[in-house]
């Protein structure tokens, strides 16, 4: 077995060689910088399970110190990890003096961040980092990279845009460049890759976070993002296991069930999740969903099952690093358990990592009177903080807080190597469904009544604005592929279907479209956490019905979900571009004009429309 070398300095010399190797087509001139501080990390060198194991063996003398220095209550802190979104706060606002407390009072083991902006997240944890004792380990879901949650950051394509373009080498690039901007601006732990298969089309809330349906390809693409992380220096997080793309509820609002064989898991959601931990995979989060085929239990979600956490993934598996659950204010746990019951549950199961309880104070007041009462040994406790205090050593915060450099920041984050491999991302995913009558590219277009439709499935919806030319942070949706699309194409009529639009808003736009002579569908219906499920209002889907059944050519793009076809099944042209992020939405408008040939293939099946892998190229 290799040994981890903790001496290991953070040049990141083979990474950027990695990254600068397939350079995108605009070939800047500047390289790759190196932005994280000069501190001790092994994760460049963690590859396999056996790296790992090695990583969180417990057996550094700074980790037993630590650990030794902690009471009960504080040792229970360190397994907890709140919630707090990064804009400014004033040092007397409630927001502040509640972390303030959570950190001093409670010695909280690390912050989950959410949506906030670059400098004052940077800022913050600067601040909360003077106020611990022990480094606090910062996290944030960066899923499809920083802008995820901190504006004016890079803004990648999410996974399933990835999928689309099948490019390994392409997975582990914005996995490295996400690691850098995130490091930069000092968080440590990436809730990413997602594992999750995406094999039923209405699953609400997993969707294109998914690398795609085919278990191995998801495996290869996870394995190669997480790698990517960690050459960069920042902690991966596999997630939901035991798998949720097979599930159509949504977990923040009620318990998915999967009623799948262990056999057929086995086949499924498992081959990801085994891939990710020989791989290297250094945290793993739970999911809210029940598998009574497991368990025995329909109601008794995977956090909080030993039978899932602990005898599958620790013992049969093999993983030896931080289990994390899914966000402990969920409805799939929070509206079927007590908050006390929550928190004590998910650590008998054997979870490490208790990620946003409602209540802080009460989660570890309640693992506390376990303990004491002899319901969780301490023992139990201590294998959790030696793998939380593990991680923090190996990003470095053994040796000091990481206290960020403001200056530093400008020269990492929105990089123009991360802009242009976002572009090209973007550019490789377009994927082209269908082309009946060759509709795209589209022909010259003077003397043509083009009629291009909107499509929001939510009031007021809108969509994050990430590039500088713009002073505002989001506009409403469908309006820069609309002032994309003008450039190549000045002369159209528009109309907007969405949940408000009513009776007379409909028939004009039926109207409108009897006398086009093409009529141009770009939708902007997604899935999103907390939404419930996919399907339209019932005046939508009739309209778009409507527009099917019309004898005129008839072209959808969709920015988000994937299977938006099946509201337009006789559609003449399909093409999804994955997401509305400014990148993918530039991609297919040049797609779509002849300006970028399409190279995506689909890494799900649409059902009665097209298979995995179809993509048609020109």
């Amino acid at each position: 077995m290799k040994q981890l070398n903790p001496s290991l300095p953070i040049l990141l010399l083979a990474a950027a060689l990695a990254f600068l190797s397939d350079p995108p087509s605009s070939d800047p001139e500047t390289v790759v910088p190196d932005p994280l501080p000069d501190l001790e990390q092994p994760l460049a060198e963690v590859r396999s399970a056996e790296d790992v194991q090695l990583l969180f063996d417990g057996k550094d003398p700074w980790v037993e110190e630590k650990i030794s220095s902690m009471n009960l209550s504080e040792k229970v802190g360190q397994m907890i990890s709140p919630r707090i979104n990064a804009h400014y706060l004033s040092r007397d606002s409630d927001a502040y003096q509640e972390m303030i407390s959570f950190i001093k009072d409670l010695r909280v083991g690390g912050i989950t961040f959410f949506s906030g902006d670059v400098h004052e997240l940077a800022l913050l944890i600067n601040d909360f980092q003077k106020h611990a004792e022990t480094p606090l380990l910062i996290s944030a879901d960066f899923e499809r990279g920083t802008a995820m949650r901190v504006r004016r950051a890079t803004s990648f394509p999410p996974a399933m845009a990835l999928g689309a373009a099948g490019d390994e080498h392409l997975a582990y690039r914005q996995g490295l460049a996400t690691a850098l901007e995130g490091r930069a601006l000092g968080v440590h732990q990436n809730f990413a890759p997602i594992a999750d298969i995406n094999s039923n089309p209405d699953n609400p809330v997993i969707n294109v976070r998914s690398f795609g349906e085919n278990p191995e390809q998801v495996g290869i693409l996870a394995s190669a993002f997480l790698r990517g992380l960690h050459d960069g220096g920042m902690l991966s997080t596999g997630k939901h296991f035991p798998g949720h793309g097979d599930t159509d509820i949504d977990s923040h609002l009620s318990l998915p069930q999967i009623t799948k064989t262990r056999e057929q898991l086995d086949h499924t959601e498992l081959t990801p999740f085994r891939q990710i931990i020989r791989s290297g995979v250094t945290a793993i989060m739970t999911a809210h969903i029940a598998l009574p085929e497991l368990t025995g239990d329909p109601q008794l979600p995977a956090t909080h099952s030993q039978q899932i956490l602990t005898d599958l993934l620790r013992n049969e598996l093999g993983f030896e690093g931080l289990i994390v659950t899914d966000a402990l204010d969920m409805y799939g746990i929070d509206h079927f358990h007590s908050r006390e019951e929550a928190a004590i549950r998910a650590v008998e199961a054997g979870a490490d990592l208790l990620l946003l309880p409602p209540d802080p104070h009460t989660a570890v007041d309640a693992i506390v009177s376990a303990v004491r009462l002899g319901e969780i040994s301490e023992n139990r406790i201590d294998q959790s903080v030696r793998r939380i205090l593990s991680a923090k050593r190996a990003v470095g915060l053994h040796q000091q807080a990481n206290s960020i450099d403001l200056n530093h920041i400008r020269e990492t984050v929105g990089h123009a190597h991360h802009r242009d491999l976002a572009e090209t991302i973007a550019r490789r995913s377009i994927t082209l469904v269908r082309n009946e009558k060759q509709l795209f590219p589209l022909r010259a277009t003077a003397g043509r009544r083009i009629l291009l439709i909107t499509i929001r499935d939510e009031e007021d919806q809108r969509t994050a604005i990430h590039r500088y030319s713009s002073p505002h942070t989001s506009e409403p949706a469908g309006t820069y592929f609309t002032s994309r699309f003008r450039e190549y194409h000045p002369l159209f009529e528009q109309r907007l279907l969405d949940p408000r639009s009513n009776r007379q808003e409909v028939d004009d736009l039926i109207t409108a479209a009897k006398t086009a002579d093409l009529i141009l569908v770009h939708s902007y219906a997604i899935a999103r956490s907390g939404g419930g499920d996919l399907t339209l209002p019932d005046h939508m889907e009739e309209a778009l019905k409507q527009l099917d059944d019309l004898d005129k050519p008839l072209g959808v793009l969709s920015f988000g979900d994937p299977y938006f076809i099946r509201y337009t099944p006789d559609a003449d042209a399909y093409l999804t571009a994955w997401s509305s992020s400014e990148v993918s939405v530039s991609a297919a408008v040049e797609t779509i004009v002849g300006r970028n040939s399409p190279t995506g293939t689909l890494p799900i099946t649409i059902p009665d429309i097209a298979p995995a892998g179809k993509g048609i190229h020109w």
